[in-house]
């Protein structure tokens, strides 16, 4: 028969390490799930490009978006305001698209140099502004009073 107290450091054990493959498979998955971007100066203290997909993140430059004459692919750059990355696309851009706005791609480099997205991401802040509502505005306000 095992005493209280080996049975209690018993169960206080299996908890702990419990506990710990627990904690280290958590860890382990957010290690290969998290997915970071780069900026254009990150890249460009780089010796070479990289050849794998990756994400990149910046600043979409005022007046620098392109369509193409067909289809919807074009180009933009996207800056950090160190560095400029000329960015080709081939789908369609989501409705938070702004120039001067964040944006993070996802793609790879071509032998050119060009950065060719097949994801376009929208950055945003997390405040949330309403559109106006102008004339209807107190109209709700009066009916709220009532």
């Amino acid at each position: 028969m095992i005493s209280k107290k080996k049975q209690r450091f018993y169960y206080i054990a299996f908890a702990l390490i419990s506990f710990g493959v627990g904690i280290s498979a958590v860890l382990y998955n957010l290690r290969t799930h998290l997915v970071f971007f780069y900026t254009p100066e990150e890249l460009n203290k780089q010796n070479s490009l990289p050849s794998e997909k990756i994400r990149l993140g910046g600043v979409v430059k005022e007046k620098s978006l392109k369509y193409a004459p067909i289809g919807i692919t074009g180009e933009f750059i996207l800056t950090d305001f160190k560095r400029d990355i000329l960015v080709s696309f081939s789908t369609v851009l989501p409705d938070l698209f702004r120039e001067g706005q964040g944006a993070v791609v996802e793609g790879s480099f071509k032998e050119n140099g060009v950065f060719e997205a097949v994801r376009v991401l929208a950055k945003h802040d997390e405040n949330y502004r309403p559109p106006a509502l102008g004339d209807k505005q107190d109209i709700v306000l009066q009916t709220l009073k009532e």
